[in-house]
């Protein structure tokens, strides 16, 4: 299992790249036998737990600042 830390730049947002970077990551995920993919993301990153709902996340656990989501691949658009 690897993990990163992507970040799209305050200037590129809502323009797309969040959701197609996303997508490309799930493609791959799925591709290779995974059926969830787990994400990390502060609390007060509205934009992206905007993003990950769209993407069907399934379950959400708050630990302070940070938000642990899974989104089952199988509902990834």
């Amino acid at each position: 299992m690897s993990t990163s830390d992507p970040q799209i730049a305050d200037a590129h947002q809502n323009h797309g790249i969040g959701t197609a970077l996303a997508q490309h990551v799930a493609d791959h995920a799925r591709s290779r036998g995974a059926h969830t993919l787990t994400m990390h993301t502060d609390a007060a990153n509205t934009p992206m737990l905007h993003l990950l709902r769209r993407l069907g996340l399934s379950q959400h656990v708050r630990d302070g600042t940070r938000i642990d989501v899974r989104v089952p691949l199988g509902t990834v658009p």
